[in-house]
């Protein structure tokens, strides 16, 4: 099974099969997003992007 990480302070991302251990080049675009699927859903989606954009 193939491993996908993201370092968040430079928004790098990786892979491997071990591990996410390999650089993707050129990085993708990653962005933040929240799934909607009831309508309270909408309370988990972050007010500011920059106060955890990878969480």
């Amino acid at each position: 099974m193939s491993r996908l990480g993201i370092d968040i302070n430079t928004g790098l991302v990786y892979e491997g099969r071990e591990g996410p251990t390999h650089t993707v080049w050129p990085t993708p675009p990653v962005c933040n997003a929240t799934l909607i699927e009831i309508p309270s859903d909408v309370q988990k989606v972050p007010k500011i992007f920059f106060s955890n954009p990878f969480g």
